[in-house]
């Protein structure tokens, strides 16, 4: 029998060139399987290399000198780049210049140098994409080193794509900030609210009690009330910004509200500028607020005309449209307002002639305080008002614009098959504040504050109501009910500290449970709060509108 003999030294060598550290073998076994090494390893690597290309996620590798290794081909789809613009370059080439200086001199350094071997680290940047486009991506990144020496090898890491969740963060971020400069604006406006109703109910009494030949005292008082009622106005663009204004919807036949609009608009636009319009008769009814339709109609027209120095044509168009999920239009509704569903809606659009706007200024347009007029020539609030509008009317807000070609405004309204009535409510509040009432009421007056009170308190007293108790809180109300119950009426604030007008109607029911009740607020809120057994006066309310309410409320109660 023959005795084969191991050649230690032969062995090394065979491995060393072989780079594959197999364990050692003797005899026939050992040169069998050595003579198989190469074609394991090659099969191996060839494992490795497909499952690092077919990884799922962006994935590259770097060497000592920070220069790309290779590239997945995940990587390749979400940057843009081919490999051969990857492989060999830095990857401080392919990121925005603040994110590539951080790179080279930060994280290169930490991850050759610096940082264990296979710890894990994130970093934040921003990578230029190709052929254009950016994108936010965290790095991942985990370096591999010698077991024995401890030096650095590669470095393998992976790019997470957060774009999406740092816009969806910002636009987050900015309704915080609208939500926080909304809930401002409705305090702000619940106060001049009340200074309005003062100053308005003041004027009024005052006016009627002028002598009839005092012809400049009457000119004063009638231009005091244009200006508080324009301060009016202004409360319900603050109100509607803030989405907290007292919304009633309704049937509406929109070539019925533009004629009784025309005048206005005549008057606001002026000679220069020539009105045109394109109102087709089988338009459909549209259902919104009518006061805040009117209120956007205005402002879109007073835009035109800022936009139209030297004249120009503004033009009211309203045409049917019907949005279809696979609608190509109602797409484009669809994405650039999401309130506006699938559905039939009323399109009125205003177009004007004038300077127009850049993609720039026409993509912050509606955004609240943003305006291209020079200082103290305009709010901002405009278009952001009939925005919220739109959307709280369940329709949408579009607008197209060109420098030096004008600017076309489209508000979407929903369609309704409600039939449209006839109001006379106007007249009837300008007919009735004259007239004395039909019965003198016993009436409890909430509000905390005392110049509305006494404001209030003497309109009801100019109506006849001579039997008037006040009160300045919930608590003080209920206390009164408690020892005496001979009301005709509750008439009370809703925004109140402590006990707000809703719970103070609700105690107070309870307390005496045929006892009248009307609220005053010019909140939204209140429309999913209170029953039709409790009307709602709207702020800020003038002589006329406390008159019609409080008749409202006798014929409720007979």
């Amino acid at each position: 029998m023959s005795i084969q003999t191991f050649d230690l030294k032969s062995e090394r060598n065979t491995l060393k060139a072989n780079q594959f550290p197999l364990p050692l073998q003797t005899g026939a076994a050992a040169t069998g399987k050595a003579s198989r090494q190469p074609r394991v390893r090659k099969r191996a690597e060839a494992d490795s290399f497909l499952a690092f290309q077919r990884i799922p996620i962006p994935v590259h590798s770097t060497g000592r000198d920070g220069l790309l290794l290779d590239v997945n081909e995940a990587w390749i789809e979400f940057t843009g780049y081919t490999r051969a613009q990857a492989i060999g370059h830095s990857f401080a080439e392919f990121l925005e210049l603040s994110s590539a200086s951080r790179y080279r001199r930060k994280a290169v350094p930490e991850l050759i140098d610096t940082r264990p071997a296979r710890e894990t680290g994130s970093v934040e940047y921003r990578l230029m994409k190709s052929p254009e486009g950016v994108a936010d991506i965290v790095l991942i990144a985990r370096p591999e080193r010698d077991p024995a020496s401890g030096r650095f090898q590669h470095n393998l890491t992976v790019i997470n794509d957060i774009t999406a969740r740092n816009r969806a963060e910002a636009a987050l971020l900015q309704a915080q900030k609208l939500e926080a400069l909304g809930s401002m604006t409705s305090g702000v406006a619940h106060d001049f609210n009340n200074l309005l109703m003062i100053i308005l109910g003041s004027l009024e009494l005052l006016a009627m009690r002028l002598p009839a030949d005092d012809t400049r005292a009457t000119r004063l008082v009638d231009t005091a009330l244009q200006g508080a009622t324009r301060g009016a106005a202004l409360t319900a663009r603050l109100l509607a910004f803030a989405r907290q204004q007292a919304f009633t919807p309704c049937p509406l036949d929109p070539r019925t509200l533009i004629a009784a609009l025309r005048p206005m608009l005549a008057h606001l636009l002026g000679h220069a500028i020539r009105i045109e319009e394109d109102l087709p008769a089988e338009l459909w009814t549209l259902r919104a607020d009518p006061n805040q339709l009117e209120l956007a109609l205005i402002n879109l027209a007073a835009n035109a005309r800022d936009a139209m120095p030297d004249g120009g044509r503004l033009r009211l168009a309203a045409r049917n449209a019907t949005v279809a999920l696979d609608d190509s239009t109602g797409l484009i509704v669809l994405r650039r307002q999401p309130s506006a569903t699938p559905g039939a809606y009323v399109v009125l659009t205003i177009s004007d002639t004038g300077t127009g706007m850049d993609e720039v200024a026409l993509a912050r347009a509606a955004d609240p305080f943003f305006t291209t007029k020079g200082p103290g020539k305009g709010t901002g609030l405009g278009l952001s008002m009939v925005h919220g509008f739109a959307v709280q009317s369940g329709g949408a807000l579009l607008l197209s614009s060109r420098p030096g070609k004008g600017t076309s405004v489209e508000l979407w309204l929903p369609r309704t098959a409600e039939p449209v009535i006839e109001s006379e409510a106007g007249e009837a509040s300008a007919a009735v504040s004259t007239l004395p009432a039909a019965r003198r009421l016993r009436i409890l007056l909430v509000d905390d504050d005392p110049l509305v009170v006494a404001g209030t308190a003497g309109m009801l007293e100019e109506l006849g109501h001579d039997a008037i108790c006040t009160a300045a809180s919930g608590e003080d109300a209920l206390a009164l009910l408690r020892r005496d119950g001979r009301f005709d009426l509750l008439l009370t604030d809703h925004m109140m500290p402590g006990m707000s007008g809703v719970e103070l109607a609700a105690r107070a029911r309870a307390l005496h449970p045929s006892l009248p009740i009307l609220l005053a607020s010019g909140f939204a809120e209140l429309d999913s709060l209170v029953g039709v057994e409790w009307p709602r006066l709207r702020k800020p309310y003038r002589l006329g509108d406390l008159s019609t309410a409080l008749a409202v409320m006798e014929s409720i109660t007979k």
